[in-house]
């Protein structure tokens, strides 16, 4: 438990940072997208797949707070 809360309020001061300074680092911003084959169709298709984007993890918990 004492580490569930270090982080909620290393997490908290993060994004509060963030917004205090109105910016976010630009390495943050940036992200992959990996094809994923759906598992029907024909994988020739371009249809048959779906993206994922990765984040920084710092990132997806930026955008999951803000959501």
């Amino acid at each position: 438990m004492a580490d569930e809360d270090c982080s909620v309020e290393w997490l908290t001061s993060l994004c509060n940072l963030r917004v205090a300074q109105g910016r976010i680092p630009g390495d943050w911003k940036s992200s992959i997208l990996l094809p994923v084959i759906k598992g029907k169709g024909d994988p020739m298709e371009c249809g048959s797949y779906r993206a994922i984007k990765l984040l920084e993890h710092a990132m997806k918990v930026i955008e999951r707070v803000f959501k």
